[in-house]
């Protein structure tokens, strides 16, 4: 008999052995770490019961569904990298809004200049996780951190129309916007707006990092980057 690893955890992972294939059919996240999914994992070529502590003890999946699950997943990593719009608006609004929670990281930032060589670095802490953007002094594109991870604003998707730029991080705000089961790291800046006079202050860019993972060791998916003005979001 075949057995999962038991380190396997990602949402809608397939594994396949010379005999079996398997895929994780339940991927509802755990109340304690919501970006964790449950594993459970049924057959697909076989009519057999699953056994073990990490199967579902369901029969096998007919096989004219096997097309059906493999375009679902084909499509599955695309829908998932997008960021709700509600998402982007609690960034730059910097509370919650609608079904986004919102939390910002708060205690002292930390600067630091050669953490990463050519780069400052100002990072939060939050839950043993470091949060942070670091600002090239060269012509380096800026990036955005978690933990060690680190992802250059040049790799970022536009939404919108708006190309991604580099912010001040001195004068931004960085938070946690929790959307759906679903986290992620938020940097948001009003262009400096600080010194700004009237209705600028309103238009607001925001950096959007969906988190993999576990809440212990979540890792940045992808980065989108938008520039809302907060007048023009429902209230």
């Amino acid at each position: 008999m075949h057995t999962i690893p038991r380190g396997v955890r990602s949402c809608g992972h397939v594994l396949h052995t010379s005999q079996y294939l398997y895929v994780l059919v339940q991927n509802q996240p755990a109340k304690d770490q919501p970006n964790c999914c449950r594993v459970s994992w049924e057959y697909l070529d076989t009519d057999q019961p699953a056994k073990g502590p990490l199967f579902t003890g369901h029969k096998g999946i007919p096989a004219k569904l096997i097309v059906a699950i493999f375009a679902g997943l084909a499509l599955a990593p695309q829908a998932f990298a997008q960021v709700p719009s509600p998402v982007f608006d609690s960034c730059v609004l910097m509370e919650s809004y609608k079904a986004g929670t919102y939390q910002e990281l708060g205690g002292e930032a930390t600067i630091s200049d050669d953490e990463i060589p050519g780069y400052s670095v100002l990072s939060y802490q939050h839950k043993g996780i470091s949060y942070g953007y670091a600002s090239s002094a060269r012509s380096q594109g800026d990036l955005l951190i978690v933990g060690s991870q680190r992802m250059s604003i040049l790799k970022a998707k536009r939404v919108g129309k708006e190309s991604p730029e580099r912010i001040d991080p001195t004068q931004a705000v960085y938070g946690i916007v929790r959307y759906k089961a679903r986290a992620y790291y938020c940097v948001a800046s009003n262009f400096e707006g600080l010194g700004r006079s009237g209705s600028l202050q309103n238009i607001r860019a925001a950096y959007i990092a969906p988190l993999t993972g576990c809440s212990k060791a979540p890792k940045m998916s992808g980065l989108y980057y938008s520039v809302r003005d907060i007048r023009k979001i429902p209230r």
